[in-house]
């Protein structure tokens, strides 16, 4: 997603919304894998540090990628309009 949005600002014009569409699919990748850590993690049992470890990376994860993809989103737009 980060490179996405280097590349709306730098890569070929002709598909900006390429770009926009790969971080839309990022999200989306991004909230399947919380969802299948999620469903998993209960088999977990005997390391409650992992478990611990792994809901404060997706809850650190999902708000900075949730950010990306909105400005990939505007600036892709924007792109389009000018």
């Amino acid at each position: 997603m980060e490179l996405s949005l280097q590349l709306v600002n730098e890569g070929n014009p002709n598909s900006v919304s390429d770009v926009g569409v790969a971080g839309e699919v990022g999200m989306a990748a991004i909230r399947g894998a919380c969802l299948n850590i999620l469903i998993n993690l209960p088999e977990v049992e005997s390391d409650d540090r992992f478990v611990k470890d792994m809901n404060t990376k997706m809850d650190a994860l999902i708000p900075k990628a949730e950010k990306l993809q909105k400005q990939i989103l505007k600036e892709t737009i924007n792109k389009i309009n000018s």
